[in-house]
């Protein structure tokens, strides 16, 4: 199996830009508020709350473009010896996690069917979280574990995992 992250879940999930937009909607609510209420001329909380508008779509623009650039340039593979990550906008990387080395799997599924398969590496097994990010799971710093992040057809694809791992261990799934 060869795919890469949905861009719409990354943004979901990573970015959290549903948030992100409510956020900017609440400041843009309160200057409104807040000019009103103070009494300023309508033409002044008019361009106060265009300028608000414009930064706020200049943030959530940047956040998107780098929502896609990261969709758009990572390359998630798995075949039946290993699994293999080709990261990097700039400067590419590639993480190379033989089936052996992988202790566990899970997985984190959202509504619509896409999620994140999260990769419990062996044993001293070392790397920097600041390598993997944003294809790390969220919340484990001291261990981080290597993510492909929000995959489309999340539970093909870690079936997929789940068989290659079984067969590459001599154990029954």
């Amino acid at each position: 199996w060869q795919g890469s992250p949905d861009t719409k879940a990354l943004l979901l999930r990573v970015f959290h830009f549903k948030i992100l937009g409510i956020y900017f909607g609440l400041l843009l609510a309160y200057r409104l508020f807040s000019g009103y209420s103070d009494g300023e001329a309508y033409t002044e909380i008019l361009f106060a709350a265009l300028r608000i508008v414009a930064l706020s779509g200049l943030g959530l623009g940047l956040v998107g473009l780098l929502g896609y650039l990261i969709a758009s340039t990572t390359v998630y593979t798995i075949t039946n010896k290993r699994v293999v990550m080709r990261i990097g906008i700039v400067l590419n990387m590639t993480f190379n996690f033989p089936l052996k080395m992988i202790e566990s799997a899970d997985c984190g599924f959202t509504k619509e069917g896409a999620g994140d398969i999260y990769l419990k590496l062996s044993k001293g097994t070392k790397i920097a979280i600041f390598h993997l990010w944003p294809h790390a799971r969220p919340g484990k710093w001291a261990v981080p574990q290597p993510t492909l992040r929000g995959i489309k057809n999340c539970k093909e694809v870690a079936q997929i995992l789940v068989d290659a791992w079984a067969v590459e261990n001599n154990v029954i799934a």
